[in-house]
């Protein structure tokens, strides 16, 4: 499911998120991604560490944009497929 939150800054919405996906792990919901830009990765981990402690790794996880574009390509293609060396080709 996606939702969006919006609003302005220092308005509550990181601490709404944090708290909705540390409910959502004590109910046992497993690979939760929460999509942050590249810069806010750090920052944005720390704050879900300290929200739910250390298990929470075991259910959450922060995903730059990059990141998810390289997961869904190593899964599903693009990187998933083996390139062939001049070695190869030459056969």
């Amino acid at each position: 499911m996606l939702t969006l939150l919006l609003g302005r800054g220092e308005s509550g919405k990181m601490r709404h998120i944090t708290d909705e996906i540390c409910k959502a792990a004590k109910a046992g919901v497993k690979g939760q991604i929460l999509l942050v830009p590249e810069q806010y990765s750090h920052d944005t981990e720390r704050q879900l560490c300290r929200a739910g402690g250390n298990s929470i790794c075991l259910y959450a996880e922060v995903l730059t944009f990059k990141r998810l574009t390289n997961r869904v390509l190593a899964s599903v293609g693009g990187l998933a497929q083996k390139q062939l060396d001049e070695g190869g080709r030459c056969l």
